[in-house]
Formats: C-alpha cells, sequence, structure tokens
C-alpha cells in the first residue's frame, strides 16, 4: 500500500483528490473534468479509499434511473516538505475522519 509521500508522487491520485476537494463527484464526473480513462478513476478511488484519503458520500440517481456514488476527498489541507533529505507529504484529513480513524486504531491495538 501506497504511503503519502507515495501518493503524492501518483498524479492520478492528485487530480483525482483535488477535482474531489470542493465538492464530491461521480467517477465519471472525476473521468471528464481530468481526462482521466474511466477505469483508472476506478483503480485509484479505490486506492485512495483504502488510504482513507477519499470515501463515498452519498449518490445521485442517474436519468436512467441508476444509482451512482458520488466521492469525496478527506483531506483538508496537504503539506508537502523535505525531512533529512527527503520529499514527505502529509495530510490533514477532514475532522470526522481523523475521530473515525483513532478509534479504529485504539480498537486494533486494544486487542494486541
Amino acid at each position: 500500500m501506497k504511503d503519502a509521500t507515495e501518493i503524492m508522487k501518483d498524479r492520478t491520485a492528485v487530480k483525482i483528490l483535488l477535482s474531489t476537494y470542493r465538492r464530491p463527484m461521480t467517477a465519471k464526473e472525476i473521468s471528464d473534468s481530468t481526462g482521466i480513462p474511466l477505469v483508472e478513476v476506478y483503480k485509484k478511488i479505490k486506492e485512495l479509499e483504502k488510504l482513507q484519503l477519499m470515501q463515498k458520500e452519498g449518490g445521485i440517481i442517474t436519468r436512467r434511473g441508476r444509482a451512482k456514488p458520488v466521492y469525496r476527498a478527506n483531506i483538508e489541507d496537504a503539506y508537502v516538505f523535505f525531512d533529512n533529505g527527503r520529499l514527505k507529504a502529509r495530510f490533514e484529513v477532514a475532522a470526522g475522519m481523523a475521530r473515525a480513524f483513532e478509534e479504529r486504531y485504539r480498537a486494533e491495538y486494544s486487542r494486541r
């Protein structure tokens, strides 16, 4: 699994995060606005969801009556910096996601 620094090097992932930073979008809307092929958008969304940098936020009903999920980036800010000669990145996740992550972390490590 990639870490935040590797994500910052991934132009496709960064484009997706930036396009969904202010408002949620469907995968098709992301593809249309960024020029990234739809199949690649779905792959990156899955990867970003695993890293908890993106989440499904409701959905829409298309004109054909199909439900389509919308996605939103879970970041408030991103910081890129050098540390001992190495490029690093740190994401500030949305407050609700930070609490959810803390709860999952505590639950996981309290069992050990």
